[in-house]
């Protein structure tokens, strides 16, 4: 499982950890998670509202739907979508994976 990165705010400026097995979805939604915010709002669009916890289901099934299909990590997707909550679902499901959106 990757690793979350961190900053030390007790220097100017701040001093920015980022692991070696980063991956930027699992860094968002795990940080929102994990601060207790699976019930807040995370994305609008033009048919409701979808929390952190929504999203990280989505975003998930996403990913492991690529991964499914014979996808494997560095592989490329194209991605073309309207703006509602399918965008960031693939996009972030595709960096989760490993693959490039």
């Amino acid at each position: 499982m990757p690793s979350l990165s961190f900053a030390d705010h007790s220097v100017s400026p701040p001093k920015i950890h980022i692991p070696r097995d980063y991956n930027a979805t699992y860094d968002l939604i795990e940080r929102n998670l994990r601060a207790g915010r699976s019930g807040k709002v995370a994305f609008i669009d033009d048919a409701g509202q979808y929390t952190f916890g929504e999203l990280a289901e989505r975003v998930n099934r996403f990913g492991s739907g690529l991964l499914a299909m014979g996808l494997e990590m560095e592989h490329r997707v194209l991605l073309a979508l309207t703006d509602s909550i399918d965008f960031p679902t693939a996009f972030l499901g595709s960096i989760k994976a490993g693959i490039v959106p």
